[in-house]
């Protein structure tokens, strides 16, 4: 007999998460190397059941791998400086090294760095080499990519997929760009959330004002983005919302002006990559840019 809400069933708690996730953790043999994220409490805590050597990373000094000095990296434009990329500093016993990644957005590219830096020096490979490594990144589809959208504008375009905690970092990004263009944030459904869809949509809603002039939601589940949005006091004539992707690509590409910095991110299922298709300036590229462009994609 079933006697919880049929949602619990197959919504894991985080606990669950991390029993799952942990797994690999556990099989390492004495002599192998863990890297964790000293940042996360619940990766960290691994280090207790580790048998092989830990190596950290994070942006706390007691890391292994330390991240600091996160900055974005700007050019002049026609209407004031336009994002190009981050750039930041890794420490590690002692030494520092300057990384620039360009074309992409957001404090979770530095983790990656910082991952990769850990494997790198336990590999022998110096804080030089490993910082010249990424003067060639190209910053993968979807993932807080910079593309340059129509009419000047541009595009954050993190659609590959969407959490609660994704989303508040990419609205903290679009919140940190210094400009006084309008910033657009186009937000899908968050799907796969379960009992928690309905207050963690809210909560982003509540997040929304102070990194957005304009709304725009795309699903049934995103409306709770702008509800909540509206009574935290955004005005209402700076709301949209929409039942699907495409449907709401055509508005944006109307409602666009000269300087603008638009957002995008949904959940997979959203297919969100189809809004930023519509206000790429070269859509002729949008294989190489973005994501799910597979013809078995293309034929859902």
């Amino acid at each position: 007999m079933i006697t919880r809400p049929f949602e619990d069933i197959f919504t894991p708690s985080k606990k669950q998460l991390m029993e799952e996730e942990s797994i690999p953790a556990f099989k390492i043999k004495k002599g192998g190397v863990l890297v964790l994220n000293r940042d996360d409490e619940n990766v960290f805590s691994l280090t207790k059941e580790a048998r092989g050597e830990v190596v950290t990373f994070g942006l706390d000094k007691l890391s292994d791998v330390s991240g600091g000095n996160i900055l974005v990296s700007y050019r002049n434009g026609a209407r004031g400086k336009r994002p190009i990329g981050i750039t930041f500093r890794v420490d590690n016993n002692g030494s520092s090294v300057p990384v620039d990644l360009e074309g992409t957005l957001g404090i979770q590219n530095v983790y990656h760095v910082l991952s990769a830096f850990a494997v790198g020096i336990k590999e022998g490979i110096n804080l030089v080499r490993l910082s010249e490594s990424f003067k060639n990144y190209s910053s993968p589809p979807g993932r807080m990519k910079i593309i340059e959208g129509v009419f000047d504008t541009t595009i954050i375009d993190d659609t590959y997929n969407s959490s609660p905690v994704a989303l508040e970092e990419a609205l903290s990004t679009l919140k940190s760009i210094e400009s006084k263009e309008r910033k657009i944030a186009v937000l899908g459904d968050m799907l796969e959330l379960g009992k928690f869809s309905e207050s963690e949509h809210e909560r982003i809603g509540r997040v929304v004002l102070g990194s957005a002039h304009i709304l725009i939601t795309v699903g049934a589940r995103a409306k709770g983005i702008g509800k909540a949005a509206l009574e935290s006091g955004m005005d209402k004539s700076k709301i949209f919302e929409f039942g699907e992707s495409k449907e709401a690509g055509k508005f944006i590409k109307g409602i666009l002006e000269e300087g603008d910095f638009v957002l995008v991110k949904g959940s997979q299922g959203m297919r969100m990559e189809r809004i930023v298709e519509e206000i790429i300036l070269q859509p002729e590229l949008k294989e190489k840019l973005l994501v799910r462009q597979e013809k078995e994609w293309q034929e859902r």
